[in-house]
């Protein structure tokens, strides 16, 4: 028979939790006890100090692999704030939030209700045994993965599972606007399920938009999300990128399975993980909304995190700060959940890398190793030394033509005060290493702008070893790939930092000043504005390259490089179109700079 899980919140006396078996039509009653009956686990009976609430308040019941809720009382029922039809069957879904009774009527607040969330199982002959199983090996809707999976498991259901997830975090990558849309609310979340389920991706997604299934099917659905998660951790560990690369996309699926939960899930969720932080209360709502002139919303929740633990949510343009701690609404607050995965990820990935050894006898995990690093291209830019052949007198002409905004903006400084700090310098240095600038190249180009206000040899004793290093030829010999736009867009530059994404840090006025000293158009300005103030800056950015080069385009831009090697194509192919048309042999910028168009191997 089918089940529902009645997950109490009001009336706080009663059971923590009611199971109702649902047989195939048969409704079961909702409502205030009778005197001579009892509130238990296995019915859905409730004491009330007042007569609120009808004793045949509302019925559930379960029709073709389907749930309903009808409501027959004279006070009210509720699915998710929204009051039903009365006399008529109303669909529900696991994860809902139902209310029976009005808590306010005329002048009288707070009146007793019953309100529970409901999670709702098909029929299935071990329901009772699974449901146990469910109970105690997964108490929380999500899996942090806090610890390792002690279970058996199918070697099969493993190597699919695996590669299932695999998939997932490959669609997941690929999803272009998820640096702009990623707090927008349910609808881009939306977005990226519909992404997976076109992949054929419905365990996952059936998994996590809490589609009805039966009890022994959603917990073979949670073991394999658990394995597959640390098998792939083992198969992520060997080297930087990958492993950065997986954290991203397991931070990605548990922002999708956050805005899944009711409120009810995330307050248990937060507290389960140990993320115990006081609400705001009514005075300081009160006094900060008057200070931010009204953008804290007093009839909103809110959590005062401390600065250090969710200092990501300056890039979100939502946080509201005050004596070192940010105030964060609830359904922000999965960012320091995400912090604390990505911490945890990297740390137990560099500790199984240690241990590898162990395993690699092991041809079942090595297969799946093999695979992964077979079938992963990251955004990265191909880059050798032997095709560097940008030059520093290049830069400047090229930064006007082809550089993105945030490159152009650091080129700009430069040439004007001749120094970044340390974060344009990195970002900067492996955009430019990235198109082709070799090592001598620039190290010549460095200390060029450097030495126009310190000495050369301060410039070779302070700033030649970070170059190196940029290039992979000194420290650790890591071959830092250029920075795509979902990291640039993490920077929080300082009062006299100039790297980050200026879109997205800008505000309208500054951005408007800058887009006039390029000499943009005031109609093509306000359309980059206008995009922007949607606080969209990636699409923003390939507004901005339209504007540029006189072209259409409906995609995000998502990686500077790809931008400067749109732009260098489009003058290619302008230029060949103009040479067939008039016989003429105009060289362009870039064949003068000898900078042939790149691949689009990345």
């Amino acid at each position: 028979m089918a089940r529902a899980i009645l997950c109490c919140v009001k009336p706080e006396d009663n059971e923590e939790k009611r199971i109702l078996d649902l047989n195939p039509g048969d409704k079961v009653r909702l409502g205030r006890a009778h005197k001579n009956e009892l509130p238990r686990v296995e019915n859905g009976l409730f004491i009330l100090r007042r007569p609120f609430i009808s004793y045949n308040h509302a019925f559930i019941f379960h029709i073709d692999n389907e749930f309903y809720l009808e409501d027959l009382s004279t006070n009210g029922t509720y699915i998710n704030g929204k009051q039903i039809d009365k006399g008529q069957r109303t669909p529900i879904t696991t994860g809902d939030i139902v209310q029976l009774g009005k808590d306010k009527i005329d002048q009288h607040d707070n009146l007793p209700v019953v309100l529970f969330y409901i999670q709702l199982f098909l029929p299935g002959p071990e329901n009772e045994e699974y449901l146990l199983k469910l109970e105690n090996e997964y108490p929380s809707v999500i899996n942090t993965y806090s610890n390792y999976p002690t279970f058996p498991l199918n070697l099969q259901y493993l190597y699919d599972a695996t590669l299932k997830r695999f998939e997932h975090c490959k669609v997941l990558q690929h999803l272009n606007k998820f640096g702009e849309v990623e707090f927008n609310g349910l609808s881009s979340v939306k977005h990226m399920v519909d992404e997976l389920s076109q992949h054929d991706l419905h365990t996952f997604c059936d998994l996590v938009t809490r589609k009805s299934m039966s009890c022994k099917d959603y917990y073979l659905a949670k073991i394999c999300d658990e394995a597959s998660h640390f098998i792939l951790r083992i198969a992520c560990c060997r080297n930087y990128p990958l492993r950065k690369w997986f954290i991203k996309q397991e931070t990605k699926l548990l922002f999708i399975k956050w805005f899944y939960l009711n409120d009810f899930e995330r307050k248990r969720l937060l507290y389960s993980e140990g993320l115990h932080y006081p609400k705001a209360d009514d005075l300081e709502k009160k006094v900060l909304a008057k200070k931010s002139e009204g953008f804290l919303d007093v009839d909103k929740s809110y959590f005062k995190v401390p600065f250090s633990e969710a200092s990501n949510l300056l890039r979100t343009k939502t946080a509201i700060i005050e004596n070192g701690i940010i105030f964060v609404k609830t359904d922000q607050m999965v960012l320091t959940i995400m912090v604390k995965l990505d911490t945890t990820m990297d740390i137990t990935m560099k500790h199984v890398k240690k241990r590898l050894h162990n395993i690699w006898d092991d041809k079942r995990i090595v297969s799946i190793i093999n695979y992964v690093e077979k079938n992963i291209h990251f955004d990265r830019y191909s880059f050798s030394q032997r095709d560097a052949n940008i030059l520093p007198g290049h830069i400047q002409k090229l930064s006007a033509e082809s550089f993105p905004l945030c490159m152009k903006l650091l080129q700009d400084q430069l040439a004007k005060d001749h120094h970044l700090r340390n974060g344009g310098r990195f970002q900067y240095s492996l955009f430019l290493k990235a198109i082709g600038l070799s090592l001598p190249n620039a190290m010549d180009f460095w200390r060029y702008h450097f030495t126009k206000k310190i000495p050369v040899s301060k410039f070779m004793k302070e700033y030649s070893y970070h170059i190196k290093h940029v290039y992979g030829v000194v420290g650790k010999m890591a071959d830092y790939p250029p920075q795509n736009c979902a990291e640039i867009m993490k920077a929080v530059p300082g009062p006299l930092d100039y790297h980050g994404c200026p879109f997205n840090i800008f505000d309208k006025n500054r951005m408007r000043n800058i887009l006039k000293r390029i000499d943009i158009k005031k109609t093509d300005i306000n359309n980059i504005l206008e995009v922007m103030e949607k606080g969209m800056p990636q699409m923003t950015c390939s507004k901005y390259f339209d504007t540029m080069h006189g072209t259409m385009s409906v995609k995000a831009i998502r990686h500077p490089n790809l931008y400067y090697e749109a732009s260098r194509k489009i003058r290619i192919e302008y230029e060949k179109s103009s040479r067939n048309q008039f016989g003429l042999s105009n060289l362009s910028t870039l064949e003068k700079c000898g900078c042939a168009s790149k691949s689009d191997a990345w």
